[in-house]
């Protein structure tokens, strides 16, 4: 999973500028979502609705610093894929 960038930061995404063999080699071997939006435009808060599978209203994490309160407790990915003996 790649982050910051644009839309079209690949070549396998049309971008003829950009060198970027290992990620090509990843799409071309995996899955590339090429209409997928982001829950929210800030980082930390986009990367927690991506691991708990919540939005932000959900997970209250709507900034790159601290949450205002305590952290909700949702599961995340990596506590499912852990639990399935990964």
């Amino acid at each position: 999973c790649t982050d910051q960038q644009r839309f079209d930061a690949l070549r396998c995404a049309g971008n003829p500028e950009i060198q970027t063999p290992n990620l090509d080699a990843l799409a071309a071997s995996g899955v590339r979502f090429s209409q997928a939006v982001t829950p929210t435009p800030v980082c930390v808060a986009a990367r927690m609705s991506f691991i708990t599978g919540h939005r932000v209203s959900r997970t209250h994490w709507v900034g790159n610093n601290s949450l205002p309160g305590p952290v909700p407790e949702l599961p995340t990915l990596m506590n499912t894929l852990l639990e399935a003996g990964y």
